[in-house]
This record gives C-alpha cells, structure tokens and sequence, in this order.
C-alpha cells in the first residue's frame, strides 16, 4: 500500500496551472516538522513537494497561501522526465488525493472555505496514472 499522510506548512504561494486538456494542477512545498529532536536538541523539518489534481488544486489554491497549514493524504511517486537540455531528472513527490485546510492566513476568506468544502462534492476523489500529463 502506498499511502502518505502530512500536516504541516505551505512553504510558497500556489502555482496553479492548466495541462493542455484543461486539468487544473497546483505544485507546492509542504514543511512538514519530524517528531523528535535531533543531536542539537531541535526540531528537524522535511520538505516535501506536492502535486494537487483537479477541483482540490481549485480550491487549495483559492483558500490558502504561503505559511498556512494543510493536512493531506497522498501517495508517493518517483518519476523520471527529460529537462530542457536532454538530461534526465528524477522527482519524488506526494501526489495528493485529499486535503484540508487547518489554518489559513486569509482570514475573512476561512469560513467560506470551510462552508465550500462541507458543500463540495469534490473534496474526495482517487487519481490514476491515467490522469497524470507525464
């Protein structure tokens, strides 16, 4: 089973962009901080690159911004592409297939964000391999 689950903080304003069929997809950075402490007796902080799909890339990016804290479950990738000078590149990165939004710094904006996602149907969906533009 490959399942992920993070909390934790945007670390960018989104990047909401539209695949040449029209898909909405959002790219961003989650700082996601460990459990336990270090050797220095501090917190370490792991940054994960997300991919959001669909009317949860929409709503992601319309209700948040940089600092504001998601919680999501996903599933893991590893992908392999071709950069502009023909080299190959690899990626790892969650591919999220739901989220919410636990802290939002667009204040007037969070109630409505969460009226929105009680009322949309869309909130939960699955993603397939069929669905990715890679």
């Amino acid at each position: 089973m490959n399942k992920v689950i993070l909390s934790g903080n945007l670390v960018k304003d989104n990047d909401l962009r539209k695949t040449n069929t029209g898909k909405s997809v959002l790219q961003n950075t989650i700082a996601v901080r460990r459990n336990s402490k270090n050797e220095k007796g501090e917190y370490d902080t792991d940054f994960i690159t997300l991919v959001i799909w669909g009317v949860q890339a929409e709503y992601i990016n319309q209700y948040t911004s940089k600092g504001d804290k998601i919680e999501l479950v996903g599933r893991w990738q590893h992908r392999a592409y071709q950069d502009k000078e023909g080299k190959t590149r690899y990626v790892d990165e969650c591919v999220v297939e739901d989220c919410s939004i636990l802290i939002t710094s667009k204040g007037e904006k969070k109630q409505e964000a969460e009226t929105t996602q009680e009322n949309n149907p869309f909130v939960t969906y699955d993603i397939t391999d069929e669905d990715l533009p890679f």
